[in-house]
C-alpha cells in the first residue's frame, strides 16, 4: 500500500524519467505494476493526484510489499 505522498512522488519521478509506464515500473526503484501506475495517471488527469517531488523517496517509503512482489523487486521465488 502506498501513501498519497508516495503515489505523487512516484508520478513525479515517472514524468521526470521520460520512460513509458512498462519500462519505468521495471527499472525505477519501488515502483508499482504498470496497471497500477496507469490507474494513478488516470487519477492524476482527473485531479485526484498532483505529481510532486519527494526527495529520497525510496528511503522514505512506507510501502509494505511482501517479499517477491514486483514493487519489492524481490522477484518470484522459484524452487
Amino acid at each position: 500500500m502506498y501513501t498519497k505522498e508516495e503515489r505523487e512522488g512516484i508520478l513525479w519521478e515517472f514524468h521526470q524519467s521520460g520512460m513509458n509506464a512498462k519500462r519505468a515500473c521495471e527499472a525505477l526503484p519501488m515502483f508499482p505494476t504498470r496497471d497500477v501506475l496507469r490507474r494513478w495517471l488516470r487519477l492524476e488527469a482527473q485531479g485526484v493526484y498532483v505529481a510532486r517531488e519527494m526527495p529520497d523517496r525510496p528511503s522514505r517509503m512506507h510501502c509494505s510489499h511482501k517479499w517477491g512482489d514486483r514493487a519489492g523487486r524481490g522477484g518470484a521465488r522459484r524452487w
